[in-house]
């Protein structure tokens, strides 16, 4: 079976290494490339310090194999579930699911047939878990009997991902002598690929020029390995990497500490491979694995495609701020210096952010990096925001800064070039951009000019940017998801 990626324990590392490569049996390409684009119409990813000026590509394909040293997992078919006479439910009605095993990323219709002991009626639904609930009314998706996609006697749900456990449909009965609802069936259903199988890959830059981070999930705890090469047929470089997880009690308060459903739900392991030593302006081609916590899954299964050829550089938003390591950091993408801060760390005068961001900033080389973007994953409410303004803006002013992303407002929104509330001529000051509209409920309230008359364009639509710099301009475009049109469109000019 054609897979992607590798997971085997310590004592397999060694002895994989020693054993000749398989030849792909399917190879594809996966072309990586930049969210960021530096010089030419369409960047591509740089691997070592040529990244400052015109990029290269590179390429990897992807395969997984699962090694048979992973313990087997099977997912059964339970068509209805024994329970004590005494609240035993009624045998006669049933239900059943097709296909007998889930696709990931595929649907899942759930029938029934038979007589219950209480009539069926349009009140009724059915409910969808995977994994540990609360209860009965623990559950991450419901359907109404008459509601879309429904039949007389089935119900559907699409577009289910491998969360790591079996999907459990319960349908419930409206009592009509009570006024309440009863379980009257129950039917559980596995995942047709295994819960070891690696997915939500992605990759991301590192701090090496020549490295290259490559990421994925699974429910295995063992060593991930990635082979690579320049040669689809001949993968004969190696490199293990290390595992993680978390669990309910790393998480700061509830819901996020409770297990159930629609709160906190295991995440599997978390695999990373860093690759060292890439060649600039080389095509590699590398085993890589295929693809609330569901939404996480969900999410990830979505960005799939494009993170394993785009490097995938994220900021904190307003995520916890716990952990063992610094939320802020800064790369160089063709002519961009790309900074990422964090809103939930303090970024007043003095401190360890603000001082960072000063060096850094001092440290950029101009005639290397003509522009810089800060990104900040949260757009602080106005009194934050203020404040923001007071410590930083003279900062990011003083070192020129052409660009400044935020996002938590689910809309999009720019300035003009602005200092100090007030608009100034094009390359005198730093254009703010709102893009949060990526898939959250949109923002429903409107626009106001009464903090100041900067803005200039805005919208609630979901969409996102295309950026494309050269060394003369900065264009960037916002992309509506819903025809593909462009809404909005403006060039940066470079301060003078």
């Amino acid at each position: 079976m054609t897979r992607k990626y590798m997971l085997v324990s310590d004592g397999e590392a060694s002895e994989e290494k020693t054993t000749k490569h398989n030849r792909l049996t399917k190879p594809m390409g996966i072309l990586l490339a930049v969210a960021l684009c530096g010089f030419g119409a369409a960047g591509f990813l740089l691997t070592t310090t040529s990244r400052k000026t015109t990029p290269s590509s590179v390429q990897m394909d992807a395969k997984l194999r699962v090694t048979k040293s992973h313990p087997s997992i099977i997912n059964e078919l339970v068509e209805t579930e024994e329970i004590p006479q005494a609240e035993r439910m009624d045998m006669i009605f049933q239900l059943k699911t097709w296909p007998a095993l889930v696709e990931d990323g595929g649907d899942l219709v759930v029938s029934w047939e038979g007589e219950a002991a209480t009539p069926l009626t349009k009140k009724d639904f059915v409910t969808l878990s995977c994994g540990p609930t609360l209860g009965e009314n623990d559950y991450f998706r419901k359907s109404g009997v008459n509601g879309r996609g429904s039949t007389d006697t089935s119900v559907r749900f699409s577009e289910l991902y491998m969360m790591r456990c079996n999907y459990t449909a319960v349908y419930f009965n409206y009592q009509s002598s009570s006024g309440s609802y009863k379980a009257i069936g129950r039917v559980e259903t596995g995942m047709r690929e295994p819960w070891d199988t690696p997915k939500h890959g992605h990759i991301s830059l590192t701090d090496d020029e020549t490295g290259m981070a490559v990421m994925f999930n699974s429910a295995s705890a063992k060593t991930p390995i990635v082979r690579y090469g320049e040669n689809s047929e001949d993968l004969s470089l190696e490199t293990t990497g290390t595992s993680k997880t978390y669990n309910a009690s790393d998480m700061c308060h509830a819901p996020a500490t409770t297990i159930g459903q629609q709160s906190f739900r295991d995440p599997g392991y978390m695999h990373t491979v860093v690759l060292t030593g890439l060649k600039p302006v080389t095509y590699y081609f590398y085993h890589y694995a295929r693809s609330d916590g569901s939404i996480w899954d969900h999410f990830f299964h979505l960005i799939e495609p494009y993170a394993t050829r785009v490097p995938y550089m994220i900021g904190i938003g307003n995520l916890p701020k716990t952990g063992n390591w610094i939320y802020w950091y800064s790369f160089n993408y063709g002519g961009v210096h790309v900074i990422q801060m964090s809103s939930e760390h303090n970024w007043t005068r003095g401190s360890q952010q603000y001082q960072w961001l000063q060096r850094d900033l001092e440290q950029v080389d101009r005639s290397v990096t003509p522009w810089y973007s800060t990104q900040l994953g949260m757009e602080p409410d106005m009194e934050v925001a203020n404040h923001f303004r007071d410590e930083v803006e003279d900062l990011i002013f003083k070192h020129r800064v052409n660009l400044m992303l935020v996002g938590h407002q689910h809309a999009y929104e720019r300035s003009c070039p602005v200092y100090r509330k007030e608009c100034v001529p094009d390359g005198k000051a730093t254009v703010h951009v709102v893009a949060g509209a990526a898939g959250y409920p949109l923002d429903t309230t409107d626009f106001s000019t009464k903090y100041g008359n900067w803005s200039i364009r805005h919208a609630n639509e979901y969409g996102y940017l295309r950026i494309l710099s050269g060394p003369d301009a900065m264009r960037i475009q916002y992309v509506l998801n819903k025809n593909g049109n462009v809404y909005d469109e403006f060039t940066i000019a470079p301060w003078n």
